[in-house]
């Protein structure tokens, strides 16, 4: 409508008036005739007008009705410029298709959405689909908007089709939701900060068929502290706490947050609160300590900590205790510092005491013979190996084969880099603490000297970087070897112990 010169919206207007006027002479007395010329001049004047007030007079003729999710997908694609790739793989998953199929190996399946039209296709097909893994599959590209544009889409109208189906799921009477699919509809829902569907959550939260779920810790993640409608969903979890792991889960980004000071009051300093963490300090569990390490993050934050504070610091699980000292010292109590200066003494215990002292401004505290590269790599590699994903467990022993500094070629830059020997039970195994923290836990070296045990760990850095150098060669076990000689010549190899 604002195309071109708009000078050129006067001319049917001034055509007409200036017929009008020539045939003056003789047609006054027509009431037609005085009719259309009042008509011509009103026209020509609000035409001039508009023109000088840049459209102002006609803007609502310009502007777009709001957009609204399309009828039918299928039609809807055939009319709409939506990309070929998203038109391919949506129709796919509409008929059951995974992303993973064969038949879709040649398209992008994990494609950002960017243009309005692909929005409100992916909109269109996600009320469309009629399983909930074809639902969770399409509902996945919510979290891929690649503009503004996609994001107001997926906010204004595809959001309340989320909490629709949230809504159904929770309101059956099924006993498995199916927590994948489920949850990451809260997830979709927190991640947009939809608060119309702030209720839906609060109750998602406490329902015992989703609770457990392992996914409430990327729902909470999944959070913007910044969000203006945040702390309205903030005040109503904390009004009404989550039940099962996603209280745990909920209850570890509250810590954060506070810790952060992106929040002023922690959600759990209440009467409930507390009673919850109460009870993760006296759950005996071993396999739930991890809900009393969270428990205890929370202490320096609480109006009164005192008797859970001394749960904690008697608490049988080491973890939970180192916590406790931090609380105390967060609290600006001596007695916390001590406590962790103590607990770097021991490799077990090294890495996460230290880092405490770190973040609380005390790294003066970390005793003077535990300060040296070898004693850190020995924390470090204790708190690696223990870590769920790896052994889970502390190593029965653990010794250092081999310390020293060299030119590291996937950093190219010369850092401490350390090979440590582990046993548990039966198992044993050669690992690396130096530019990235790592373990082969499949095989065994088949040297004990070091430099092909780095050569590997040199290779396989540079792998995950595609580094050229190792093009053509990646499979070559003396490559590491060779890059390693090449960069620390004149070197002794030999193990240092």
């Amino acid at each position: 409508m604002n195309e071109g010169n708009p000078w050129k919206k006067l001319l049917w207007p001034g055509i007409l008036l200036t017929i009008l006027l020539l045939r003056l002479e003789g047609r006054w007395e027509s009431t037609f005739y005085k009719f259309t010329l009042a008509y011509a001049v009103i026209w020509t004047l609000f035409v001039i007008t508009n023109i000088l007030l840049k459209g102002k007079l006609t803007a609502w003729m310009d502007e777009d009705a709001p957009p609204e999710v399309p009828a039918d997908f299928h039609q809807y694609c055939l009319k709409a410029k939506v990309s070929p790739n998203l038109k391919l793989l949506l129709s796919h998953l509409l008929e059951g298709g995974s992303r993973h199929d064969d038949e879709v190996e040649e398209l992008d399946t994990d494609p950002k959405i960017a243009s309005m039209e692909d929005a409100l296709a992916l909109c269109a097909a996600y009320r469309d689909a009629t399983t909930p893994d074809a639902a969770y599959q399409i509902g996945s590209s919510f979290q891929k908007p690649g503009s503004q544009e996609a994001y107001a889409v997926f906010h204004e109208l595809g959001m309340p089709l989320v909490k629709h189906r949230l809504e159904a799921a929770l309101a059956s009477n099924e006993e498995d939701l199916g927590d994948l699919e489920a949850v990451m509809m809260v997830r979709h829902l927190v991640a947009y900060g939809h608060a119309n569907s702030f209720p839906v959550v609060e109750k998602a939260a406490q329902d015992p068929r989703l609770n457990e779920s392992f996914m409430w810790e990327s729902v909470f993640r999944s959070i913007d502290p910044d969000d203006e409608d945040i702390p309205k969903l903030i005040t109503r979890l904390s009004q009404h706490l989550p039940t099962g792991f996603a209280a745990v889960s909920f209850l570890d980004w509250a810590n954060q947050q506070r810790i952060q000071g992106k929040i002023r009051t922690h959600p759990f300093d209440h009467a409930q609160g507390i009673a919850l963490l109460r009870g993760y300090l006296q759950d005996e569990d071993p396999e739930r300590a991890s809900y009393a390490v969270s428990a205890t993050a929370a202490l320096p934050f609480l109006s009164d900590s005192a008797a859970l504070l001394e749960l904690a610091s008697a608490h049988r699980d080491k973890s939970v205790r180192i916590e406790a000292a931090w609380a105390l010292a967060k609290q600006g109590r001596e007695e916390g510092i001590r406590q962790l200066a103590s607990y770097c003494e021991d490799w077990r215990t090294r890495a996460d005491a230290s880092d405490y002292l770190r973040e609380l401004e005390r790294p003066d505290a970390i005793p003077e013979a535990v300060r040296d590269p070898r004693e850190m790599a020995l924390g470090v590699a204790a708190r690696w190996l223990s870590h769920p994903n790896e052994l889970a467990e502390l190593p029965d022993t653990l010794e250092i084969h081999d310390h020293r500094e060299i030119l590291w070629p996937p950093t190219n830059e010369r850092i401490p880099v350390t090979l440590l020997k582990w046993t548990l039970k039966e198992d044993e195994g050669i690992m690396m603490v130096g530019s990235v923290t790592w373990c082969f836990f499949m095989s065994l070296p088949e040297t004990r000297d070091p430099l092909p045990i780095y050569g590997r760990h040199c290779v396989w850095e540079l792998e995950h970087e595609n580094d050229p150098r190792i093009e053509g060669r990646k499979d070559d076990p003396s490559l590491g070897a060779e890059l390693l000689q090449a960069a620390n010549p004149g070197v002794n190899w030999a193990p240092t112990g």
